[in-house]
């Protein structure tokens, strides 16, 4: 499991560079497994080209957009709050396009490495071994476009193991982010702002992650905020 980070603010970490156009920063790592969530920041200005074959991962892939576009396929494209939830194994990327600075938020549920696939069995999203996962792919170009009940957008949730994500609107006294004391707790400001009963704000940008049974941010406050969140057991 996950360490606990009560509070992160991305803003003041330094981006990594591993590669020209390429700039990361890592908010969580499982010493253990390798699942990670990282602020990622391509640069087709200064270099980045975006995949030019088909691949897949082992591990889930999950993809919230903070700013930019970007596409798996040059067709449906997501913008700012766009987002993606591709399983283990199910084949992407048929012709991947990120044409101006793009930022986003990218969690695997495991180390992540990538197989390429030359010549994919069609031009499609699908499972590599023909079996429909229980968590099924997603693509949505902007997340927070309807379908939001009481303040709460699911954006898919594994009906064996509870795991899942949603976008919550929070404003006013006493928000709560609503997951289980006994799964993780994983989240993200996209926009607004927080306050703890501390007084301890969280603003755009901040992250925490809290694993089961452990303490949580409790808050006194929320200000139009937007929030990502993810959740689910140990």
């Amino acid at each position: 499991m996950r360490p606990h980070i009560p509070h992160l603010d991305t803003a003041t970490m330094d981006w990594a560079t591993p590669i020209p156009g390429v700039y990361s920063k890592v908010l969580s790592v499982d010493p253990v497994n390798g699942a990670r969530t990282a602020l990622q920041r391509l640069m087709p200005d200064e270099g980045y080209t975006a995949p030019t074959v088909a691949h897949y991962h082992h591990s889930a892939e999950e993809i919230l957009v903070v700013k930019g576009r970007l596409s798996f396929d040059s067709k449906t494209y997501l913008g700012a709050n766009g987002y993606c939830f591709h399983p283990p194994e199910t084949v992407h990327g048929f012709k991947s396009d990120v044409s101006t600075e793009t930022w986003f938020l990218s969690r695997h549920s495991k180390k992540m490495c990538t197989h390429e696939v030359p010549e994919p069995a069609k031009q499609e999203y699908y499972a590599l071994n023909g079996v429909s996962p229980a968590r099924g792919w997603a693509a949505l170009p902007d997340a927070t476009d309807g379908g939001w009940r009481g303040g709460v957008k699911a954006l898919g949730e594994d009906p064996q193991t509870g795991e899942g994500s949603k976008l919550m609107r929070l404003d006013g006294a006493a928000p709560d982010l609503s997951v289980r004391e006994d799964f993780y707790q994983e989240f993200f400001v996209l926009d607004g702002a927080l306050e703890t009963v501390d007084g301890d704000a969280f603003g755009v940008g901040a992250y925490a992650f809290c694993p089961p049974e452990t303490a949580r941010p409790r808050f006194a406050r929320a200000r139009e905020a937007l929030v990502y969140v993810n959740y689910g057991p140990a």
